[in-house]
């Protein structure tokens, strides 16, 4: 049992699940009592956000002595509630996802499809600024050219003005017009994307028939995947993928490991992913701050807008 002043520091949830895994072992006292104060720790920095925790050789050692931990991820049966790999200490499930996200991103996150005259269009739909970066121009060099894009950047700084101009932008460079899904993780997130979206496209400068072709309406990511509850699961999967040739993610900081996995799991092969977030904002209360991970991961997806375009309007309205 753990001390009245480390229950303490743990919610009633980090306690029993600390305590029904130590129940399982056959570990003497007190290698009993220092288990069930890692196992707290995993399931208090997983309500924090975070996939693992670091251990050292010696907690390494009463884990497999345990018969609770695998530390062979790469055949890691569930069989085994927790995976060790090198020194960090996983829920199997949660391993499963991120190992499994790792292996989605990279299948896809280097295809390159380079576009002839693509500046012609970007000149068009973004201006010529000889003076400094157009990092709204770049995420749209970047999305147009890879399966895999990530924008990133603070309020104002014109995410959806620009995902607007991307979707037009590879409508025009499509072949056939492209079946694109607009999502959220939350109703009010989706419907502000939306909303965003409505707004924008009438200053896009582009023929009418291609603004017809992006998409009006928003949705949540369980609606998307066809969310069957009680079950974790969804209809759309590797097996019966989504039928979009472009998914749009917006307030991607939200979306938890998860769900990202089960996302990228369901997309078609061939099919683009872009997701838009901040990534300084506050992540998804769910294990795993994956959007700032792929940032860090990806710099070569990723492209962080810069400029305050709420801020200068508000100047404007000033003056």
């Amino acid at each position: 049992m753990l001390t009245p002043n480390e229950a303490e520091i743990f919610s009633r949830l980090d306690l029993a699940f600390a305590s029904f895994l130590s129940q399982r072992t056959t570990l003497d006292a007190p290698r009993k009592k220092a288990l069930e104060t890692l196992l707290a720790t995993l399931s208090q920095q997983q309500h924090q956000g975070h996939n693992c925790i670091e251990i050292n050789d010696t907690y390494k050692t009463m884990l497999l002595d345990s018969g609770l931990a695998d530390e062979h991820p790469a055949t890691a049966s569930q069989t085994y509630p927790l995976v060790i790999e090198q020194n960090r200490l996983y829920l199997h499930r949660y391993w499963f996802y991120e190992d499994r996200l790792a292996k989605q991103i990279k299948q896809f996150a280097h295809i390159f499809k380079p576009v002839e005259n693509l500046d012609n269009l970007l000149d068009r739909y973004f201006g010529v600024n000889a003076t400094e970066t157009d990092w709204q121009r770049e995420a749209a060099k970047i999305a147009a050219q890879q399966a895999f894009c990530i924008i990133t950047g603070g309020p104002g700084t014109g995410k959806t003005t620009t995902i607007c101009r991307i979707l037009a932008l590879l409508q025009e460079l499509a072949d056939e017009s492209l079946l694109i899904a607009l999502a959220a993780p939350t109703g009010k997130a989706a419907m502000r994307l939306q909303e965003a979206i409505a707004l924008n496209k009438a200053d896009i400068v582009c023929p009418d028939s291609i603004k017809a072709q992006i998409p009006q309406t928003a949705i949540t990511l369980h609606r998307l995947l066809g969310a069957k509850p009680p079950s974790p699961y969804f209809r759309h999967d590797a097996r019966n993928p989504l039928v979009f040739d472009l998914v749009v993610v917006d307030e991607a900081s939200m979306v938890d490991l998860a769900l990202m996995s089960k996302l990228v799991d369901a997309l078609k092969p061939g099919a683009r992913l872009i997701l838009l977030g901040d990534k300084d904002q506050l992540a998804s209360v769910e294990s795993g701050a994956v959007l700032a991970d792929l940032i860090a991961a990806l710099p070569d997806n990723t492209v962080e807008l810069r400029q305050s375009y709420r801020f200068d309007d508000d100047i404007k309205k000033l003056a």
